[in-house]
């Protein structure tokens, strides 16, 4: 949800330079088919580790593979949802990571 709204968002701000593709990432095909035709035009996949509000994990055993089609793509995994507590994007290939400091880290004060 959120990050759909962001890439809106940066599409918007940035354009044209910027061009933003929505693809379910958990369907893993469609996942490839976009890396193998516009690899070396991906230069960030911004992904939820944990999406929520279904809970649907992304495979994060597929980022050397979409890397390795896309040399230059910067990942960035929100990991509101789980927080480093239970899972670190970072030890799983994600490059940058992000949290809402207005859920968890607020104590739900935000």
């Amino acid at each position: 949800c959120d990050v759909r709204r962001t890439a809106g968002h940066l599409a918007e701000v940035h354009r044209p330079l910027l061009e933003c593709i929505a693809v379910d990432v958990r369907d893993h095909d469609a996942l490839r088919g976009l890396f193998a035709e516009r690899g070396r035009d991906i230069t960030l996949l911004h992904l939820e580790s944990c999406t929520n509000p279904s809970g649907q994990l992304f495979d994060f055993s597929l980022l050397p593979e979409l890397k390795s089609m896309a040399p230059n793509c910067t990942v960035v995994a929100d990991n509101t949802w789980l927080t480093g507590a239970l899972f670190n994007p970072l030890d799983n290939g994600a490059d940058v990571v992000v949290e809402s400091l207005t859920k968890y880290c607020s104590a739900g004060r935000c």
